[in-house]
């Protein structure tokens, strides 16, 4: 993805939709392994497939120094994301644990790009924001269901926006060289949490599971991908809502797969996210058209 020719929003699209798949392959991948487990197993395929990718590639690359405060931050923070969500789940309601994740992202994000970032504040983005928040608030009640997986996907959502911002503060450098320290540093935390949990690794060896661990590894490389270009690309706020998409692809494909309809008010909810990603997208154009117009010439 070196040559990626496409636009930040378009990039961040992709990344909603794959991670609405995540769930579909999660779901198959836990027939086989423990939690802690089948994290650490597919973060550290992918850090052997970044390796050999590397080490066969003729250009070598090179991290800058002064930048690998920010990626081993994000090495330990992405996998913590992925942790609270698998034991959020198990608390309380997938729409619960949605939800709090992009409301608490929605909000980390905004927090940071405003205050940290010095980002701009302007109607499009105003209004984007309104439209995820409402459009998710109608997914469940969470707020007002005061339990362990609440607050697990609570915190998951604000680290989320922690990492996001990382991203955007990683944006020019060799994303494969990102790769390689991120689930390198994962890697290795995931490994020691899963033998000091003391869980059973292999529940039962299952030959669909295997398969999908080695495609979520290569899927979770080109997820990192469109994250590190989407965010280098976008602002903050606008890319935490774009991605917020996953909701609407995440209702759809589980009623192709699973036929789990959606209720009346998930089906108004996720057309609120959707117009609220569209109106990102068109905010993101027109700042970036006017950042063109102001270093152009006169």
């Amino acid at each position: 993805m070196k040559n990626l020719k496409i636009s930040g929003p378009t990039a961040l699209v992709g990344a909603a939709f794959m991670y609405a798949m995540f769930g579909v392959f999660i779901r198959i991948m836990s027939h086989m392994w423990g939690n802690f487990a089948q994290v650490a197993v597919r973060f550290t395929l992918a850090a052997i497939i970044v390796f050999i990718y590397l080490s066969f590639r003729k250009n070598k690359v090179s991290f800058p120094k002064d930048k690998l405060k920010n990626v081993v931050a994000l090495g330990l923070t992405f996998p913590i994301l992925v942790l609270l969500l698998t034991f959020s789940y198990q608390r309380t309601t997938i729409a619960n644990t949605t939800f709090l994740l992009y409301a608490g992202s929605i909000l980390s994000a905004f927090a940071i790009g405003t205050f940290v970032m010095r980002e701009k504040i302007n109607t499009n983005k105003i209004v984007a924001i309104l439209l995820a928040l409402v459009g998710i608030s109608l997914y469940s009640s969470a707020l007002f269901t005061f339990n362990s997986g609440v607050f697990l996907g609570l915190a998951a959502g604000l680290i989320d926006g922690v990492s996001n911002t990382l991203r955007k503060s990683l944006g020019g450098i060799d994303r494969m060289a990102v790769l390689r320290i991120q689930y390198g540093v994962a890697s290795v935390l995931l490994i020691v949490l899963t033998f000091v949990s003391q869980e059973t690794i292999i529940t039962k060896f299952n030959t669909w599971s295997l398969i999908i661990t080695f495609l979520y590894a290569f899927l979770l490389i080109g997820l990192a991908n469109l994250l590190l270009y989407g965010f280098h690309h976008i602002d903050v706020n606008i890319g935490t809502i774009i991605l917020s998409s996953e909701l609407l692809f995440a209702t759809l494909i589980g009623y192709v797969i699973y036929r789990e309809a959606p209720s009346p008010h998930e089906v108004i909810g996720g057309l609120f996210i959707f117009s609220a990603s569209i109106l990102s997208g068109i905010n993101a154009r027109a700042i970036r058209s006017t950042i063109k117009t102001e270093r152009t010439p006169r």
